[in-house]
């Protein structure tokens, strides 16, 4: 009785990350696809959600897996390549997304000598990311090639993949079709890139707590770095510690609270010390709440992300259900401006940034690309 259990709540996780790719393609779709193929949009979109429906399935509901690695070294090169068309036929010139000017004025701003947040993109936006993100961006931004970053999330990401002896082969394929892949490289956009270094430094956290039961002190201040980039990204963090929490892991718990808690704090620290008064009256937190969802809805968001992760209890689901809570995050985000703004304001009048939804993407893919058994 106890396996039936445990197989049906394997199938309902597998229905239930097959209906999140295909909300996510299917919403992107929706707004991207009539913009650009007007005459036969929903011909082509109707095929795209079509084929996204078939691979999802064979990548989570009945996986493929196989020894052979070439599909991933020919999804590389496809990605490679497809990523350089991108980059000739659409300029920077001709994007309406400010992903990539709201770094480009940030660094302009601050070698002007001003404060960096005060910065504004083309169009109007202010810099609301946290200050390690761009210190991610900067090699990227001196050498003009922000879309090389935007890349290289993807990228890494088969290359992660394919040091795997058995692959899901749809799992790669997927990637690919994604539309939301696609568009965050042509409006150099780093959603997957972040996304995927968080998974990386969460996937190995997981791995000194199984071989040592402790963490070293480098992976804690870089755990805090990384959730200096992004606010949402603490959700993952919160699965690993309410998991030590219940161990009764005290000792590498304050461990890894204190020193990603001083790396996380030491960047704004530092912001303090050299603006003062411009800090408190702009800064992220200021600005993800004016541009985003109230404070108290971000609360909410982590409250609910806390009660998920009371509810996990091996360390091989914390990364699928840290997808499974950064998608809700989104979906409250969502939500929350349908309900205050419409449809058409939020969704077509791009009240909301839709692109947020990529964040949970690389969480939920790394948990099906060797087992669908969790």
């Amino acid at each position: 009785m106890e396996l039936t259990m445990k197989e049906a709540k394997a199938q309902i996780n597998k229905w239930i990350t097959w209906c999140i790719f295909l909300f996510i393609q299917g919403i992107f779709v929706y707004k991207y696809v009539p913009r650009y193929l007007s005459n036969s949009a929903f011909f082509i979109g109707l095929f795209v959600l079509a084929a996204t429906a078939i691979c999802a399935y064979f990548a989570f509901i009945k996986p493929v897996f196989w020894s052979k690695k070439y599909p991933v070294w020919l999804a590389i090169a496809a990605l490679v390549i497809g990523s350089a068309v991108l980059f000739y036929f659409v300029p920077l010139s001709s994007l309406n997304v400010d992903r990539y000017d709201v770094i480009n004025s940030f660094f302009e701003t601050l070698f002007d000598g001003k404060y960096p947040y005060l910065a504004r993109s083309f169009r109007g936006s202010p810099p609301g990311p946290m200050p390690f993100y761009f210190v991610l961006n900067f090699p990227f931004y001196l050498v003009g090639q922000l879309g090389v970053f935007s890349m290289l999330g993807p990228l890494l990401f088969l290359v992660w993949i394919g040091r795997q002896k058995q692959l899901n082969v749809f799992v790669v394929l997927l990637i690919l079709m994604l539309l939301p892949v696609w568009w965050e490289i042509a409006c150099r956009s780093n959603l997957f890139t972040n996304g995927f270094i968080v998974l990386y430094l969460l996937s190995v956290l997981l791995a000194q707590w199984q071989k040592q039961q402790s963490f070293k002190t480098t992976t804690a201040i870089a755990a805090g770095l990384v959730v200096c980039t992004r606010m949402v990204f603490v959700i993952p963090f919160i699965f690993i510690g309410l998991l030590l929490l219940k161990k009764k892991a005290y000792l590498p718990l304050s461990k890894l609270v204190l020193w990603s808690s001083f790396a996380f704090a030491l960047p704004f620290i530092g912001l303090f010390i050299v603006y003062n008064s411009l800090f408190l009256k702009i800064n992220p937190f200021v600005v993800q709440g004016e541009y985003l969802m109230p404070f108290w809805l971000t609360i909410a968001s982590i409250i609910l992300a806390a009660v998920m992760a009371y509810f996990t209890n091996k360390s091989a689901q914390i990364i699928r259900n840290s997808g499974y809570a950064l998608f809700a995050t989104m979906a409250i985000y969502l939500t929350y401006h349908l309900i205050n703004f419409g449809w058409q304001a939020s969704i077509l009048g791009s009240g909301v940034d839709i692109s947020y939804f990529i964040v949970c993407i690389p969480f939920l893919l790394h948990s099906y690309f060797k087992t669908a058994e969790l």
